[in-house]
């Protein structure tokens, strides 16, 4: 799923599918629809809602299995 608002964008794809993905192509095409913004690559719990923590609705500590992989600032 991709979900694009004023804020963020975010791609949350199923843990299996991950490896799958070009990381490198799918950032620089999703980096033309964003500007200013925090890169970040994480692996987190689904039932943790990936959308409530791109959105920062909730401090970083509320989420329990977050794994920040790659952070590119």
């Amino acid at each position: 799923m991709i979900v694009r608002n004023s804020s963020f964008i975010t791609l949350i794809v199923n843990k299996d599918d991950f490896n799958k993905i070009d990381k490198k192509n799918t950032l620089q095409v999703l980096s033309k629809y964003v500007s200013n913004g925090v890169v970040e690559i994480y692996e987190m719990d689904r039932y943790e809602s990936p959308l409530i923590y791109a959105s920062k609705a909730n401090p970083i500590s509320s989420f329990k299995t977050l794994k920040i992989i790659k952070d590119i600032s």
